[in-house]
């Protein structure tokens, strides 16, 4: 390819297994490892260093969730990594479960209910009620992820689901408390037994534009990750949407600041 194309117009790979052998010129996609390319030779791909940078899209032929999850696992397995947890809507929760199970993920998280959008909340918290007792029924814990319209007009929607639905954590996205104008340090505290994960995304100039490097922004990213390896947080987790910067560049530099917070 860097003979005859160059590798400086290479911006992208898709990536699948093939059911057939090489010059057999059909297109029919098998399960990663499962096919006639092979574990070994899809990993040297992705592992290349003139191409690990690159973003890779990944095609494969699954029916259903739970084929995804199977594959996803055997990535996982093959090294050495966990599933940390996922994000699982209450309406979603029971036909994701099957799924959640295979990756062997030990915390769902709630990433959004529409607290001052018009939902019924006392029916909202009975779900999430339900939602958990289902999660520790098959060896979960379960958290919710706030934005910042729960405290929209004063209330503070998050404090209430964590006294409305005891045994519920939260992953606490410093982003948005920004946004809301909350002291992420001061909430922090005052949660501080009920804090599951932090979400690290940085603010930039707006919550609609760039998100810096973490750091480097307006969230005070170094305070909470050293807060939160004071009061034993397992996992900051990194966000970003609006990149200023190539992906590749900006998670090395991000997860530069990061590891300092281990």
């Amino acid at each position: 390819f860097d003979r005859v194309i160059g590798l400086d117009r290479l911006h992208a790979i898709h990536l699948n297994d093939s059911m057939n052998a090489r010059g057999s010129h059909k297109d029919r996609h098998a399960r990663i490892g499962e096919g006639e390319i092979g574990f070994k030779a899809l990993a040297a791909v992705t592992n290349h260093p003139k191409l690990r940078d690159l973003p890779f899209y990944l095609e494969t032929p699954n029916p259903d969730l739970a084929g995804y999850a199977e594959e996803i696992a055997a990535l996982l397995e093959k090294y050495g990594l966990i599933a940390v947890s996922a994000h699982v809507g209450n309406d979603a929760f029971s036909a994701e479960l099957p799924t959640l199970k295979a990756l062997a993920v030990s915390a769902a998280v709630i990433p959004w209910i529409g607290f001052n959008r018009g939902a019924d909340e006392q029916a909202e918290f009975e779900k999430t009620r339900r939602t958990l007792a289902l999660a520790r029924e098959n060896g979960m814990t379960l958290g919710y992820h706030n934005h910042a319209h729960e405290f929209e007009n004063g209330a503070d929607y998050v404090k209430k689901t964590a006294e409305e639905v005891p045994g519920i954590k939260l992953e606490l996205d410093v982003f948005w408390l920004a946004v809301a104008g909350k002291n992420a340090l001061k909430y922090m505290e005052e949660q501080r037994e009920k804090l599951l994960f932090l979400h690290v995304k940085e603010l930039g100039e707006s919550a609609e534009g760039v998100n810096p490097v973490v750091g480097r922004g307006r969230a005070d990213c170094g305070a909470v990750m050293e807060l939160g390896k004071k009061l034993n947080v397992p996992w900051s987790i990194l966000e970003a949407e609006q990149f200023g910067m190539p992906e590749a560049e900006y998670l090395k530099e991000s997860y530069a600041f990061m590891k300092n917070y281990r």
